[in-house]
């Protein structure tokens, strides 16, 4: 199972192909729907021109579901799936991805909701109000 890899490299693979303008492409997990409205610029002002790959980082753990990637990484990225690999952090070490911090305020913006049980939470909760 590639995992989210698969999506980013078809993500990169397909916006070089329909908007080779397009240089980059933004991934955010499926189970982070609290995240930052302001998540892709300010991944991309750390990007700045030379940054291949830039993630999210809360509470000192980085969230690589959370990042922007350079679409000239795909011929690297569809080698390392070739070879098996899997883990997106051991490919986004690989590229050098660096971390943009975000605060932790009255929740992790970066919570996972992945549980029935998780849909209790209270910063959940406040968004039913």
């Amino acid at each position: 199972n590639p995992g989210p890899l698969a999506g980013l490299l078809s993500a990169m693979e397909w916006a070089g192909e329909h908007h080779p303008a397009c240089d980059r492409v933004c991934i955010v997990a499926v189970d982070t729907p609290l995240f930052p409205v302001d998540l892709v610029a300010r991944l991309a002002q750390a990007a700045g021109p030379d940054q291949q790959a830039v993630v999210a980082r809360s509470g000192g753990r980085r969230h690589p579901t959370c990042g922007l990637y350079h679409c000239s990484l795909a011929p690297g990225l569809r080698a390392f799936l070739e070879t098996g690999g899997r883990k997106l952090g051991l490919w986004v070490d690989q590229v050098g991805g660096q971390p943009v911090d975000f605060d932790i305020t009255d929740y992790d913006p970066f919570l996972n909701i992945n549980r029935p049980g998780d849909l209790d939470h209270p910063a959940l909760r406040a968004l039913e109000g």
